[in-house]
């Protein structure tokens, strides 16, 4: 007599003949293998394409975890998660847990993410002149790599 074990098979198995009263069981536990992350490990706020990481397992998943700072993220549930790089909230430490059926892996090591700001390069030009006599008038300019909004500041 062949079994065939498949990931839902899990329970007691146990076989025998009529003739014999002793009969040899055996426990059938599935596992599913640890699960990984690929992806990013830093970015840079507002440049570039979506941060995406893809969680992945061995034993292959039907629906997965994701974990942000040890809190799961709702309503990700597949192998490829997908974070907005124009803010500095998706810097955090994300784990993934991959399911087979109701099995589930063992949590996937930490993926840390971080994220750095580039400083815009921001110059002021006057119109010519390097210096500006008292009482006359003279035009500055503000120019940034990074906004389109200023603020004027005089000390």
């Amino acid at each position: 007599l062949e079994v065939t074990i498949t990931a839902t098979s899990d329970g007691d198995y146990g076989c025998g003949t009529r003739s014999r009263t002793s009969v040899n069981t055996f426990t059938v536990t599935p596992t599913v293998s640890k699960a990984m992350i690929q992806g990013l490990t830093s970015y840079v706020v507002g440049e570039g394409s979506p941060i995406t990481l893809t969680c992945s397992s061995t034993s292959g998943g039907d629906r997965y975890i994701w974990k942000k700072d040890s809190t799961e993220i709702p309503g990700e549930d597949s192998s490829t998660l997908e974070a907005d790089n124009d803010v500095g909230s998706s810097a955090g430490v994300y784990t993934c847990i991959a399911q087979v059926t109701q099995f589930s892996s063992p949590e996937s090591e930490a993926h840390v993410i971080s994220a750095s700001v580039n400083q815009p390069q921001i110059t002021i030009s006057t119109s010519g002149r390097n210096f500006v006599i008292k009482g006359s008038s003279f035009t500055l300019t503000c120019a940034s790599s990074a906004t389109s909004s200023y603020i004027w500041m005089v000390e």
